[in-house]
């Protein structure tokens, strides 16, 4: 592989092509980008140009090229990003290329310094991009109207776009790539006038994914079809439990097996280096390696919870409080305590792909072919790690077949890049399944304590929410974390005097990351539990019980579309039940209604799932609905039957056979019904995760009689029968 360095000024002549925004000469899919030759913008010099946006190539010969920086992992985000730029920019979705790219803060304009338009995290890619994505085009738009208007010396407003054409009167067109060289004359404009969204003729359609054509005919890049010139295959051995080192190895029978090019070493794993998968996986499954250390070599799961509920009455950290009266007091003057405690399970993420990456240090570079869901943090962690300029740690993106949170983890990459920094070829690291599982960022466990306050009427008058886990890396650094409040603090009801804490244990030696829906789906669970419990109760329908917590107008109207579309309570007795929740998170309100039944025979049904959503201004509907069918099941999944089992310090589920997943023939029916909002676009990806294990928790719980506060479900069901 042959790398030329080149000046950003000579890589925006020779692309032959304006950039607006100035893009790094690195990055890309999976194939190496080609620069061509043939324009005459090297000796540009209005820098304050080079920063319009950074989203969006136009070559002279009109070809159109999308710059995307949110990173594709099954939930859309290339169509949605695409279709708020090709509106704006007024261009057919169909005619132009697109690309995952990495931009930096500095190239958009008005950008927080804190914020990342890199990272794809907390269902808010639509959110973050519906501002600078339509500035960008929209900006554009307008200077191709200034330039063609003063092509013929006419008002800007007599001429208008359309599929990448300024059509002015008498029918003169000129192609958006004719006009490209004499824009670089111009000012950005000070202000920028969007399209109104009644002239929508992109945003707000349904339109099919642009990557379905590729993922029809096998042409997806996925990090194991990464194909390089003199490139191995690397598996990294890791002690099954976390925290060991290396005491001792024999490698003298995996040496034996063909093909096999270097074993590598370090204090904490080992990686079989060969020239391909399965004969890197035959060579570490003959190693004999004995590992060092006892610290955590008798943890098992009933030893985390019980430290988890002994901790509960540690001293507490109090996030969130809206009303200044001291809770406990007022508790003791209560007509009537109840007292709920919570817990649930560490999770797997369980992604169908396993994790993997390929690497190649050479000529003073680190080059990354990946999956990640934060590539700027990935690339800072490379550059500290290595002593490398950011410059020279450049990020190619592949295709990444689902995440889940799983992706956020770099854990995994780093300790590849330590291995790839030992040889002098690019290396195509893969973790089996099983390795993939054992070496998972897990969903921590979670043990809540609720005490309610209620009066004679049994309205909610208190509530002391106490939450103790395990705290992670990241909120190490910020003990106050507002993650932990996700759900909470925009609860979609007025309880005038609620109280959150939390608590945390020293964690185990085990690794942690963030789960589904983050600690949305933690909060939601406990306080849909909370509602629930209080209006049976009351004997009061638990919709109508909702309302009398004073719903807002957004959240009312979410209820009342699902209530058009749903015949509830339905199902007074008997082996059906419906369930239901909601929650306002990420800036959407959802609803969900649950139809399940345990049968003679002690089986779960789930039969329907109806979902009623206000996601803000819906870019693309069909995204919109795939993402709640799909986070739906996924909650599901876990609701009924998530649990990570620790047995001598180590992770007991390897593979699906040992951490169930719902298959096909358990998937109910999902209606998705949508609210038409003004509002800007919200978070989805995650909702119906969030409030999938409460609602099928109410169901099973009426079907029994019984409240379920624990995870998972199935567990809870067959113990109480």
């Amino acid at each position: 592989m042959k790398h030329k360095k080149i000046s950003r000024r000579v890589f925006l002549g020779k692309t032959g092509a304006l950039l607006f925004g100035f893009m790094l000469p690195v990055g890309g899919n999976a194939q190496n980008d080609q620069l061509e030759k043939d324009s005459d913008f090297s000796e540009r010099k209005n820098k304050k140009q080079q920063y319009l946006n950074a989203f969006i190539k136009i070559k002279a010969n009109n070809e159109i090229t999308f710059f995307i920086p949110d990173i594709e992992i099954g939930q859309g985000i290339l169509t949605a990003a695409s279709m708020i730029l090709a509106e704006e920019l007024d261009v057919d979705l169909k005619s132009v290329s697109i690309e995952t790219k990495m931009i930096e803060n500095e190239q958009i304009k008005n950008m927080k310094p804190n914020e990342d338009l890199n990272l794809t995290y907390g269902s808010g890619s639509v959110a973050k991009d519906w501002f600078p994505l339509r500035q960008g085009a929209a900006e554009l738009r307008m200077m191709l109207l200034q330039t063609a208007a003063a092509e013929l010396n006419i008002d800007k407003g007599r001429c208008h776009t359309e599929n990448g054409y300024v059509i002015c009167p008498d029918n003169q067109t000129f192609s958006y790539g004719m006009l490209i060289s004499k824009i670089m004359t111009l000012d950005i404009p000070e202000s920028v006038q969007f399209k109104n969204r009644l002239d929508y003729k992109i945003i707000g359609k349904p339109q099919p994914r642009v990557d379905t054509d590729k993922k029809i005919k096998g042409q997806s890049v996925y990090g194991m079809d990464i194909k390089l010139s003199g490139m191995k295959t690397g598996y990294i051995v890791s002690s099954p439990i976390e925290g060991d080192q290396i005491h001792q190895i024999d490698d003298r029978q995996a040496k034996n097996i063909p093909g096999i090019q270097d074993i590598l070493k370090n204090e904490k794993s080992i990686c079989i280096i060969a020239d391909n998968f399965w004969r890197a996986l035959k060579a570490a499954e003959r190693l004999v390696i004995k590992w060092q250390g006892d610290e955590n070599i008798q943890l098992n799961t009933s030893m985390i919870y019980e430290n988890l509920k002994k901790g509960i009455s540690k001293p507490s950290t109090m996030l969130f409080h809206n009303k200044t009266a001291s809770v406990s007091v007022e508790m003791e003057n209560e007509n009537k305590l109840f007292q709920w405690d919570f817990f649930q399970s560490m999770l797997l993420h369980a992604a169908l792909e396993p994790i993997n990456c390929t690497i190649y240090f050479h000529d003073n570079q680190c080059e990354l072919w990946i999956g990640s869901q934060a590539p700027s943090m990935l690339k800072e962690h490379i550059a500290e790690k290595f002593h490398l300029c950011k410059e020279n740690v450049i990020l190619h993106y592949n295709e990444i077949g689902g995440s889940f949170g799983r992706r956020l983890d770099q854990k995994y990459i780093l300790d590849a890049a330590e291995f790839a920094r030992q040889v002098s070829y690019p290396v195509n690291f893969i973790w089996s399944r099983e390795a993939d599982f054992q070496n998972d960022a897990l969903r921590p466990p979670y043990y809540d304590q609720l005490k309610i306050g209620v009066n004679n009427k049994l309205a909610i008058t208190s509530v002391h929410h106490k939450m103790m886990t395990f705290i992670d890396d990241t909120d190490k650094r910020n003990p106050s974390s507002p993650n932990y409040l996700l759900g909470l603090d925009t609860m979609p009801y007025h309880i005038h005097d609620y109280k959150f804490e939390y608590s945390v244990c020293d964690a185990p030696k085990l690794n942690f990351g963030s789960g589904q829906g983050r600690e949305a789906t933690r909060n939601v669970f406990v306080l849909e539990n909370m509602i629930n419990n209080l209006a049976l109760y009351t004997r009061m329908d638990p919709i109508e019980y909702r309302k009398t917590l004073g719903l807002d107008d957004r959240a009312k109207a979410v209820v009342d579309l699902l209530l058009q579309n749903v015949e509830w309570n339905k199902f007074q007795s008997g082996g059906i039940r419906q369930g239901f929740a909601m929650a306002h998170v990420f800036g959407s309100y959802i609803a969900l209604i649950i139809e399940a039944e345990i049968t003679t025979s002690s089986v779960i049904l789930i039969h329907r799932a109806d979902v009623a959503v206000d996601c803000g201004f819906i870019v693309n509907p069909e995204q919109v609905c795939a993402q709640i069918e799909g986070s739906v099941v996924f909650g599901l999944s876990d609701a009924l039957y998530g649990e990570v089992q620790i047995e001598n310090g180590q992770i007991k589920q390897r593979n699906y056979n040992q951490y169930r997943v719902l298959r096909m023939n358990d998937m109910p029916n999902v209606k998705v019904h949508m609210v038409n909002s003004n509002e800007s676009p919200s978070g989805v990806g995650e909702l119906g995760t969030i409030v999938a294990a409460p609602a099928l928790g109410h169901a099973l719980g009426l079907i029994q009689g019984k409240f379920f506060h624990s995870l998972p479900l199935a567990k809870q069901v067959f113990q109480h029968k």
